[in-house]
Order: structure tokens, then C-alpha cells, then sequence
């Protein structure tokens, strides 16, 4: 079917405006939606707790982002007894047989001076010998 005039500029003229609005939306600067709200907490850094005290110990989990509980804000609210981070199995044992648990002790420590407690965990099938060798350390 062989277009007229009017409807071939039609269909170009649509064309133009569509690929203008694509370009202009790839032209803009991608940002990442997660870290929209990553700096929403300090809106209420110093916000009194609604919650009455209770005997319930608080703990932030941290997942495996170990690295995010150096100068926390939880660290400064009472509110929080401590932090539960896990870890990868391969961080516990980086060869067959041969463990290194200095990274749980670092954050343990580190913890324990900033006045908190620490709750740790890790999804493994060699659990009960884990916990072996982390009681040779302490």
C-alpha cells in the first residue's frame, strides 16, 4: 500500500518526536534507585523513640554488608543492644580445611568497644564444626 504525502509526513513527524523523547530520556544521568533513600535515616538520627523501654534487646541486621557497621549511627542510640551480620561460608573457610574466623573477631571486637553486642550467622552444612573452631578462639 503506497502511502500519500500526508500520511508519509505523518509517520515521520511521529517518528522524529518519538526518537526525541527516547534520546532525551537516555541522555539523562541513570541513578540507581536504591540509593534513593539512602541517606533518609538522618532525618530521625535524633528522634526520641515512640516505643516505651522495654526488656526487648534491638539488633540492626546487616546482612553481609559487614563494612556498613563502622561509625553506624545505631552505634550512638541506646536503643540498639548490637548487630547481626552474616557471612559467607567462603569467607570462613577460603581453602578445604583451613579456616580463618578473623573476620568475625574483628567486628566482635569492634562491637564490644562501641559498647554493643553481636549476633552472627552463616548459611553452611558444616555448622557444628564452625562453631568448634569458633570456640578455640575464644
Amino acid at each position: 500500500m503506497k502511502l500519500s504525502f500526508s500520511n508519509q509526513y505523518l509517520k515521520y513527524t511521529f517518528s522524529f518526536i518519538l526518537f526525541l523523547f527516547s534520546a532525551k530520556a537516555f541522555s539523562q544521568k541513570y541513578e540507581n534507585p536504591a540509593k534513593k533513600y539512602s541517606n533518609e535515616y538522618k532525618k530521625y538520627e535524633n528522634a526520641p523513640c515512640p516505643v516505651p523501654p522495654n526488656n526487648i534487646k534491638n539488633f540492626v541486621y546487616f546482612s553481609r554488608d559487614r563494612q556498613a557497621i563502622k561509625d553506624h549511627p545505631f552505634l550512638k542510640m541506646p536503643r540498639f543492644e548490637g548487630a547481626q551480620i552474616m557471612y559467607a561460608w567462603s569467607q570462613l573457610e577460603p581453602e578445604k580445611g583451613k579456616y580463618d574466623f578473623s573476620i568475625i573477631k574483628e567486628d566482635y571486637q569492634y562491637l564490644l568497644s562501641k559498647g554493643k553486642s553481636y549476633l552472627f550467622s552463616c548459611r553452611i552444612q558444616r555448622s557444628i564444626l564452625m562453631l568448634k573452631q569458633f570456640q578455640n578462639i575464644y
